[in-house]
């Protein structure tokens, strides 16, 4: 334990006089910490009354303070037979000369200069008792014998002697106080002109970073930086879009999670191989096509420029690239567009010059086929070699339809009437365990078509259609009115934007997978047995539509069947009709309506999401039944389900749509599919009075189907 100081012991009790709770509490600390008895009085006139109540040994007491001044205080204190005999001490801050001049005056024992130090508080305190005590005993006499710091001094001056040194020194001590406070106020000029400037500084660096901020999370281009270790640094807006990560998810990770090179290489290891020799086929090369992951664990082909940066020593791979997938498809629509012209074209000469050798043939064989005898051998070889020319012709002909080089005979015609004139001539070839359904569009535009091709066209459809349903099923051809995007034509080549009357024919066959599917329309090519067709059938629809000015799209599903869809131009007094139609207001979201869209495929999926959040709504999106399921059940709120019916992943549209109705009836549900409307409606597991769009859908129609269901 610390050695108490000579004058205080535990017995001592102190009135502390302070009207700031603050100031009074840190003398209370100091003097408690030494033993001694603590009061205290928030003013003066609770101080006096306090002394009559409590025997105090010592006052310290603020000089200013509400109503009884330190002064006052003291002055009364000293005025008092009782309490004369109690030391006080002041708290000054010595700011002015007269301080000690009316404390003095007052009768003060002493000063304690604020701010002050613990320890000088407690050796003034134990100066003033111990001076009051050797008083006491007579030991010294008053204004002539003094104990100061641990001597005892005799005092022969007289009182003013005494007044004018005190007051000199104390007026050194304020004027050096003085000096000091001056001192003090320059150096907090210099610091608030510091932290001005610092700020100033701030505020400039604040902006420079919004900036960057600001381009970084606007570009286009995903922008993702990596440091040495493969950590992701940067995530920018753009590539949270593109790798459907969360950027406060995906900082911190390690980039093999998000990109992979080529032969499945990543992206670490090649940056451990450019850091060990400085080169690398990938780094400041140019643009690359390497391999992005989304979060989902899907992948895509990924163009990135990579480049090595340093920054204040850190060094880091910066890449900046984005997803190619539409651009791939596109190119190899292209690609596909550009070999059915160039097989058209060397179809078409061929076919040409193969026509004039059968006409010399065919006409040769008529000729010498009058100077036989009907009924001899010769003029049964000559009858079966006629044959076999006349199908080489037919055979030439479709062919040349194909190239588009038949010879069309366009006129205006409705649809309609040509399906229903050759309704009998379509059923016909069906066979009993085949229904057969027509689903005709009310109030049809006109188009400008041959008719004899597209009776020719459906009818290899038909037949088609028939040959997929071995073993039966049903076979529906609709018609309507179908608006084709500037989103739909920048995805398939040829396609020109703009309104089309659609024919579809859809079966519940087997379907085709996507491998057949890509080469349907090629010349001989086929997947039905041998002597079963010459594989021309759909090549010959394509030549036609495309001839025609028109479009052809086939939508299959292993197992559930296909729909091939016929878009036919629209005439141009019609079309002019339907422009109208298709520029008049959409209908957009009236209250923040919130849409889970499930859709399989991610391209078909962002179109979707794209043209729902321009309608004003808001929209979650699932790429299957399951994580459809997984956030019906987080309890958001939902007042839509936008689902596609045929879908990968275990679970159809429909079931989708039977468990989401089972758990939550009020629901409402949109289905969407490639294949024909009249097919889907047709298919038992859907509930009478479903809602259905067909795709591809414009964004006039979508407004207005989901305002009927959502408004219902």
């Amino acid at each position: 334990m610390r050695e108490r100081y000579p004058g205080v012991c535990e017995m001592t009790t102190i009135l502390v006089v302070e009207d700031s709770p603050t100031q009074a509490q840190k003398l209370i600390w100091h003097l408690e910490a030494e033993g001694l008895q603590v009061v205290a009085a928030p003013t003066g006139e609770r101080a006096l009354e306090m002394l009559d109540e409590t025997d105090v040994d010592l006052v310290i007491s603020d000089i200013m303070m509400p109503g009884i001044s330190g002064y006052d205080l003291c002055r009364r204190i000293k005025a008092n037979a009782d309490h004369k005999h109690i030391p006080v001490i002041l708290l000054t801050t010595l700011k002015d000369p007269l301080d000690i001049v009316q404390g003095l005056e007052s009768g003060a024992d002493n000063f304690v200069t604020k701010p002050y130090e613990p320890e000088q508080l407690l050796k003034r305190l134990n100066t003033v008792l111990e001076n009051r005590r050797l008083v006491a005993e007579g030991k010294i006499r008053v204004g002539f014998e003094v104990s100061f710091l641990g001597r005892r001094f005799a005092i022969t001056s007289d009182r003013q002697q005494i007044l004018d040194l005190l007051i000199s020194t104390f007026e050194q001590i304020v004027e050096a106080n003085h000096e000091l406070e001056r001192r003090r106020e320059d150096l907090a000029v210099a610091r608030a002109r510091i932290e001005n400037y610092a700020r100033q500084l701030e505020e400039k660096v604040e902006v420079t970073e919004a900036k960057y901020q600001t381009i970084l999370q606007n570009i286009g281009d995903a922008i993702v930086t990596v440091d040495q270790d493969g950590r992701i640094l940067t995530f920018n807006q753009a590539a949270e879009r593109l790798f459907q990560r969360d950027a406060k998810d995906a900082i911190g990770t390690n980039s093999d999670e998000i990109i992979h090179l080529p032969e499945n290489l990543p992206l670490t290891a090649a940056m451990k191989r450019y850091l060990d020799h400085a080169s690398s086929l990938y780094v400041n090369r140019g643009a690359r096509e390497i391999t992005g992951k989304r979060k989902d664990g899907t992948t895509f082909p990924f163009e990135v420029v990579v480049t090595d940066v340093s920054i204040a020593g850190d060094w880091m791979l910066c890449l900046s690239g984005r997803d190619i997938t539409d651009q791939k498809q596109l190119e190899a629509d292209l690609r596909q567009a550009q070999k059915m012209d160039a097989i058209g074209q060397l179809t078409g000469g061929i076919s040409h010059d193969f026509n004039n050798l059968l006409t010399v043939v065919i006409g040769n064989l008529q000729l010498l086929e009058d100077s036989l005898t009907p009924d001899s051998k010769s003029a049964q070889w000559m009858k079966s070699a006629l044959g076999a020319a006349m199908r080489g012709a037919d055979l030439t002909k479709r062919l040349l339809a194909f190239a588009r080089k038949q010879v069309l005979d366009p006129q205006v015609w409705n649809v309609n009437e040509l399906v229903r004139g050759m309704e009998d001539l379509l059923r016909r070839p069906l066979g009993d365990n085949i229904d057969c359904k027509l689903d005709l569009a009310a109030n049809l535009p006109l188009t400008r078509i041959d008719h004899s091709q597209l009776e020719h066209a459906l009818l290899n459809l038909v037949i088609n259609a028939r040959d997929a349903m071995a073993a039966g099923g049903r076979l529906t051809i609709e018609t309507g009115s179908e608006s084709l995007d500037a989103v739909y034509a920048a995805r398939h080549a040829e396609v020109t934007a703009g309104p089309y009357v659609m024919i579809a024919v859809s079966d519940t066959g087997g379907g085709m997978p996507a491998e057949v599917i890509e080469r349907a329309f090629e010349p001989f090519f086929t997947t039905k047995g041998e002597g079963r067709g010459t594989g021309l059938g759909l090549s010959m629809v394509y030549g036609f539509i495309k001839q025609s000015g028109g479009h052809i799209k086939i939508y299959s599903e292993v197992g559930h069947g296909t729909t091939i869809k016929l878009y036919l131009p629209v005439e141009e007094g019609a079309q002019v009709a339907m422009a109208e139609a298709r520029n008049s207001a959409v209908q957009l979201a009236t209250a923040g309506e919130t849409i889970l869209l499930v859709e399989d495929d991610p391209d078909v999926r962002d179109v979707g999401a794209s043209i729902l959040g321009r309608l004003g709504y808001k929209v979650i999106e699932a790429e299957n039944g399951k994580a459809a399921i997984d956030i019906l059940e987080s309890n958001q709120k939902i007042d839509l389900l936008f689902t596609d019916i045929m879908m990968k992943g275990g679970m159809s549209g429909v079931e989708l749509s039977n468990k989401a109705r089972a758990k939550w009836p009020r629901l409402k549900i949109l289905f969407c599919s490639g294949f024909a409307e009249s097919a889907i409606a047709g298919n038992k597991s859907l509930e009478p009075g479903t809602y259905f769009i067909s795709k591809p859908y414009d964004r006039k129609k979508l407004s207005e189907i989901l305002r009927k269901i959502l408004d219902r």
